[in-house]
């Protein structure tokens, strides 16, 4: 065999070899890529999730508040509308028991 054609088949297989071992090593580094975004994009989700965790914690808790809040003012409401009713009682009963006894259209 002629030795020029022997030294192109050497450098041929070399760079087959190179070639092979470029590819192989491009295809580690895309599997090493895609592994850390993988792991990127679960941090990232992990911390959305949370922050979006404390976010409803937070809307939660102001809404309860509001809630203790109206639940409150309604309470007070009553109350005050309980009192001015029992402070008119007596003059009511007292009234109709007028009414009842005297008739109507009397004044005391």
């Amino acid at each position: 065999m002629n030795a020029d054609l022997e030294r192109l088949f050497a450098a041929d297989e070399e760079g087959r070899a190179r070639l092979t071992a470029a590819r192989a090593e491009a295809a580690g580094a895309l599997d090493r890529a895609r592994r850390n975004l993988e792991e990127e994009r679960t941090a990232r989700l992990s911390r959305l999730e949370a922050a979006l965790e404390q976010e409803l914690a937070g809307i939660r808790a102001e809404a309860e508040e509001a809630a203790r809040a109206r639940a409150r003012r309604r309470a007070e409401f009553r109350q005050a509308r309980r009192q001015a009713s029992e402070a008119l009682l007596p003059g009511a009963v007292e009234a109709f028991v007028r009414i009842v006894l005297e008739g109507p259209g009397k004044e005391a």
